[in-house]
């Protein structure tokens, strides 16, 4: 059987935090990983001083390597100047209480995460217990975030003034202003190397050129080889969006494929798509700031004419060969707050593709708001199947006997993943209200803190007296709250370790 090689260039989001190179071992890692669990055989090579990885898989049965895949990973923020924070600040006020609503609408979408967009529901449908579950968890993360919302016309003027008083020259001001504007000082950081480098992407034309430039290379270099017969792209969270400005009409990467044509595969995980069509589409900086919510992707790539009203692919034959050219993979989490659902409809009639060459899947990662965003590659269940699929031309590469010795993904695989997580999700649930009546409790009621006013001292025989007491009120409140949190941490940390 001989050798099928693709060109795979990974492009990960902000990266404050991400070591060079750290984007392309985390998504050969989850692929091979998969692989070789599912009985194949896969040899690793990396070079981090190219940016530059290979596998190269042997199917079982094959005597020698079947596929190749050339990695190459952009690591397009580390070069990046750190923004302005009063200007990111500024930005981030004006916009972001429109996006957070924005955010909140679109976790609704699919609550249960058990539909697909524009296709019905899923085959593996959330059933009551579940449904209920994930779309308690949305009540109180949709009532902070309309709070914050219907405030948002009076505190953002208001906060960014108290951020503004560290550049006033009169002590009295400062001084007076202290405390509040130090607080704020602390979301520097953030605001520079996290939100900053989407500010420069997005607002600075000449950075985003830049960025541009950095993943246009290896695409390129894989349309100019001979060697390369498709091509992959894996963008999550910024990179997603970096990567579609990349196919945009008229960029480098148009042009190259103008020439020598080749099958793409766009895989977006988390991908920040709707919020950059939105934070796009409502700048007021120049044309070229408002370009992520006009241009489309390039006929040159998608196969479809940029001029002239656009025919919908009618007969399998038209799909397949549409589909030859370019095929978009969007996968999100039902509680990722960058994608917030499924790609918006703006964003896919502005991309002027057809509706064959667009999947949208949902995925279960942990059902966390903090970390849903930055567990895909961990998510051996729902996602690496996937990405595998993808890389392989939408087909897995063999079959297994089940979920953990498959490179597919099974009924079994879905439900086991989807109750899991429902269940930490109850869990969390039941500790928060237990938390929270005891706080409650101690608040409300003397008899309840009556009831531990005790000495501690007691203990070993010694009288503390009101030291004692205070001690035994601390612990009585807190100690609850330590052994939830250190409880949902240990069962948490199990079921995702083991399974």
């Amino acid at each position: 059987m001989p050798v099928k090689t693709r060109g795979v260039v990974v492009i990960h989001g902000q990266s404050a935090h991400v070591l060079p190179d750290e984007m392309l071992a985390t998504v050969a890692n989850c692929i091979a990983n998969t692989l070789e669990n599912a009985g194949g055989t896969v040899e690793r090579l990396m070079d981090s001083a190219t940016a530059t990885g290979v596998l190269r898989v042997t199917r079982p049965g094959q005597a020698g390597p079947t596929d190749e895949f050339r990695f190459a990973d952009i690591g397009w923020s580390a070069a990046l100047p750190a923004a302005s924070a009063e200007v990111v600040l500024k930005w981030m006020l004006k916009l972001g209480p429109h996006e957070a609503w924005r955010v909140v609408r679109g976790l609704w979408t699919n609550a249960a995460n058990d539909e697909f967009a524009g296709e019905g529901r899923s085959d593996y449908p959330a059933r009551t217990f579940t449904r209920l579950v994930f779309m308690a968890e949305l009540v109180p993360i949709t009532a902070l975030i309309g709070l914050i919302y219907a405030l948002a016309v009076v505190l953002s003027p208001l906060l960014y003034a108290i951020y503004m008083l560290t550049s006033v020259r009169s002590t009295t001001l400062r001084g007076t202003a202290g405390p509040f504007t130090a607080a704020l000082h602390q979301l520097d950081p953030f605001l520079q190397s996290v939100l900053g480098e989407s500010w420069r992407f997005v607002e600075d034309g000449m950075w985003a050129a830049d960025i541009r430039r950095l993943a246009e290379g290896p695409l390129i270099t894989f349309f100019e080889d001979p060697a390369v017969a498709e091509i992959i792209i894996i963008g999550h969270s910024a990179g997603a969006g970096v990567a579609y400005d990349t196919l945009a009409e008229g960029r480098a990467v148009a042009e190259a494929a103008a020439l020598h044509p080749k099958p793409l595969t766009l895989v977006t995980l988390g991908g920040a798509n709707n919020r950059f069509y939105w934070l796009s589409k409502q700048s007021r900086t120049s044309p070229d700031t408002r370009r992520l919510a006009r241009e489309p992707i390039s006929q040159h790539i998608t196969g479809i004419p940029s001029e002239g009203p656009r025919v919908l692919a009618s007969t399998d034959q038209a799909k397949t060969a549409l589909r030859a050219h370019f095929y978009w993979l969007n996968i999100f989490a039902r509680l990722d707050f960058v994608p917030a659902g499924p790609l918006l409809p703006e964003v896919i009639r502005t991309a002027r593709i057809d509706p064959c060459q667009l999947k949208q899947r949902p995925v279960i990662n942990e059902d966390d708001l903090l970390r849903d965003h930055f567990d895909y590659f961990v998510n051996d269940d729902l996602m690496a199947p996937r990405l595998v699929r993808a890389l392989f031309g939408g087909e897995y590469p063999w079959e297994g006997d089940d979920r953990f010795h498959s490179p597919a993904i099974t009924r079994d695989r879905v439900r086991a993943r989807t109750r899991g997580v429902a269940w930490l999700d109850a869990l969390r649930t039941a500790l928060v209200t237990f938390v929270v009546g005891w706080v409650a409790a101690f608040i409300v009621s003397s008899a309840w803190r009556g009831f531990f006013e005790h000495d501690a001292g007691a203990l070993i025989a010694v009288n503390l007296g009101p030291l004692g007491e205070a001690i035994t009120f601390v612990v009585a409140l807190l100690g609850p709250i330590s052994l939830a949190y250190f409880l949902y941490s240990a069962i948490r940390g199990w079921w995702f370790d083991t399974t």
